[in-house]
């Protein structure tokens, strides 16, 4: 029996007035992957983000989570059912800790609020919050307050808060942004180290070097269409993700 892929995205399209967001976007998520997403600015790929998380509803096409059909469903439904998201704009809490940031949203808090709060065994809110934070590198910081983190930990407490809802599949948008080298190479063994608490995560990036090594398969996207696919190798020397990035003449 053929076990079907984490995430599918079959023929997706999503359009704003005139603009054609996604245009019959179809690509595949397996179990245990790190998939790169690509492409310029304005290929797409937020788009596609808040499709497959809730926030926009598609005109047309079906996202399927381990088959079951998700398409359109609420933002709040698809994260019960198990995907969870950054985004490229930080949203913390700012003026609770960063522990208080990660047990607000834990799975275990949200869906029974009353017994978390009563329970007194090893597996409370705390101690589960507090073992994402170490994994992020951020236990030092625990009673510190979300707005008074550098920017580098800002990025990685909203990774260690999507990971308190317990997905299964997590889309990062754009996690390196804005940070420095020696930051973005630590990231990348953050984002590696995800890989033994989720099925599967999906990176959109702009940073080549980050999403080349990261990445065990990407996905190129222009114009709301999927444009190539493959190992990073061959993605990179596809003659149409050379001509979206640098345009035909120089390509």
């Amino acid at each position: 029996m053929t076990t079907a892929p984490l995430l599918e995205v079959r023929s997706l399209v999503k359009r704003f007035g005139g603009l054609q967001a996604l245009d019959n976007l179809s690509f595949e998520v397996e179990q245990g992957e790190i998939l790169g997403i690509i492409g310029p600015n304005g290929a797409g790929k937020t788009a596609l983000i808040n499709c497959v998380t809730g926030f926009y509803a598609p005109n047309d096409g079906q996202v399927l989570l381990r088959g079951e059909n998700i398409t359109g469903l609420p933002v709040h439904r698809i994260g019960r059912m198990g995907i969870a998201r950054t985004f490229q704009n930080i949203r913390l809490f700012r003026r609770m800790s960063v522990l208080e940031n990660v047990a607000a949203v834990a799975r275990d808090w949200v869906r029974h609020p009353l017994r978390s709060l009563l329970a007194r065994s090893p597996g409370t809110i705390r101690d589960q919050s507090m073992a994402i934070l170490e994994r992020m590198r951020l236990a030092a910081k625990a009673d510190d307050l979300a707005g008074s983190l550098a920017y580098g930990e800002a990025r990685r407490l909203e990774i260690a808060r999507a990971l308190a809802t317990c997905p299964r599949l997590l889309f990062l948008d754009e996690p390196a942004a804005g940070m420095n080298e020696e930051e973005t190479e630590a990231l990348i063994g953050d984002i590696r180290g995800i890989g033994e608490l989720v099925e599967g995560v999906v990176v959109v990036e702009h940073d080549i070097d980050l999403i080349r090594t990261l990445s065990t398969r990407l996905v190129a996207m222009n114009y709301g269409r999927r444009i190539a696919q493959g190992s990073a190798a061959d993605v990179f020397a596809d003659p149409q993700v050379i001509e979206a990035y640098l345009g035909r003449d120089d390509a």
